[in-house]
């Protein structure tokens, strides 16, 4: 079993669930940026990016290592972060969300946690989605609207 499946088995199994996830938008073409998932849960489902947080890790520092783990890009040079909200699911899970803006699309180096990637119109999502994942796109794309 590699790092990567020891560590998410872990959280999975965890009194204190939390993880974080960044919804990423392009300033220029107001796409976003999904991932589809190359593992369980939801494996082979369009989500935004995300990771568990570890032992003694902030919110933002965690955001910050998964977005160089899934994408290999940093996060202080690319992204704009700026904390949405907090959600409590009723399995004791806690997921901080966050907003990320980049001036334009860039190209990504996925690593072996997602299958694919690409930058979508707010009104041309892909299917399936992860659950909830596209009330947090209209979210974020309403805004953009209201502007």
């Amino acid at each position: 079993m590699s790092i990567k499946e020891i560590l998410r088995e872990r959280l999975l199994e965890s009194e204190h669930k939390k993880a974080v996830g960044v919804l990423i938008m392009a300033e220029d073409t107001k796409k976003v940026l999904l991932l589809k998932r190359g593992w369980a849960p939801h494996k082979g489902c369009w989500s935004l990016l995300s990771g568990g947080m570890e032992d003694g890790e902030e919110k933002l520092e965690t955001l910050k290592r998964e977005v160089m783990e899934e994408i290999q890009i940093d996060a202080d040079e690319k992204l704009d972060l700026k904390s949405m909200y907090t959600e409590k699911t009723n399995n004791g899970f806690t997921f901080h969300y966050y907003e990320g803006r980049t001036e334009s699309e860039f190209t990504l180096k996925l690593d072996d946690e997602n299958e694919e990637c690409g930058w979508f119109d707010c009104d041309d999502l892909p299917k399936p989605l992860c659950p909830k994942t596209e009330a947090k796109i209209k979210a974020i794309c309403k805004k953009e609207t209201e502007k």
